[in-house]
């Protein structure tokens, strides 16, 4: 059996950007801090990538679907995917994910608030991904993507992202 190539895909914009198009324009820090640490996380687990993407035009779901398209072309076959609004993850989370894709087709890393804060794929998912079916940045993703995907596996760890100033206060601070 040949070894699975893995990928973080980390699927964010800047961290500038993203306090912009949140509100939050003063705490970039807090999301360059995130992408760091994501970073770190990734590069700590034994033969995991970490890859930035580049972003095509369309809708969010086009965008997610084509940066996974990028990671499966350049053979990765099992894919993690993660943005830069959720400074608690780490890298037992992201061994986690890898560790039910062994046996799961997709992983799902669930928010509160409805969302999800990581979205793991197999290379048994196929040459194209396609979230077009899901109403991304609602409280309806994660029901949404376990329609699509009835048999992914779901983390126990729930982490908030930092989607508005409210969730600030929410962050743990441990």
């Amino acid at each position: 059996m040949k070894n699975k190539r893995r990928c973080v895909l980390l699927f964010a914009r800047t961290p500038k950007q993203e306090a912009l198009s949140k509100g939050l324009g003063r705490e970039v820090a807090l999301f360059e801090f995130a992408r760091s640490r994501v970073g770190a996380a990734a590069v700590a687990l034994d033969g995991v990538d970490l890859l930035v993407p580049r972003q095509c035009s369309g809708s969010f779901g086009e965008k997610l679907s084509d940066a996974f398209g990028q990671a499966l072309a350049l053979g990765y076959d099992q894919i993690v995917a993660v943005p830069i609004d959720v400074p608690s993850l780490g890298a037992d989370e992201l061994a986690d994910a890898f560790d039910a894709l062994r046996t799961h087709e997709v992983v799902l890393g669930p928010s509160p608030d409805g969302g999800v804060y990581l979205l793991g794929m197999g290379g048994r998912c196929g040459g194209r991904v396609h979230l077009n079916d899901v109403r991304w940045l609602t409280s309806s993703v994660a029901a949404d993507l376990m329609a699509c995907f009835p048999g992914a596996a779901v983390l126990t760890h729930v982490i908030a992202d930092v989607d508005r100033r409210a969730d600030l206060a929410l962050l743990d601070h441990d």
